[in-house]
């Protein structure tokens, strides 16, 4: 876990926040240790997706067009819990 992590668990347990924003594996395993709720990047525009703030799956696409890495599991997943609010 590097130091941005290990500040942004620190200052979440700190001041009590509703959600930490984390998508790395080891520092979503620490915040969840510690008994913190989390939430990644998908799970934030699913989120808007559900609110009708933006397409879930133009969002997705252009994520995965960075750097930033998600799996097609993460990808299914989230789209699937969208659509099913649709229908």
């Amino acid at each position: 876990m590097d130091e941005g992590e290990r500040a942004a668990i620190s200052l979440a347990r700190e001041i009590g926040t509703e959600y930490l924003l984390i998508d790395e594996k080891v520092g979503r395993k620490a915040a969840a240790d510690r008994k913190l709720a989390i939430i990644g990047t998908v799970g934030i525009l699913l989120r808007a997706a559900k609110q009708e703030l933006l397409d879930l799956n133009d969002a997705l696409t252009r994520l995965t067009q960075t750097d930033f890495f998600v799996s097609d599991e993460i990808i299914k997943d989230a789209l699937s819990r969208v659509n099913k609010r649709v229908e």
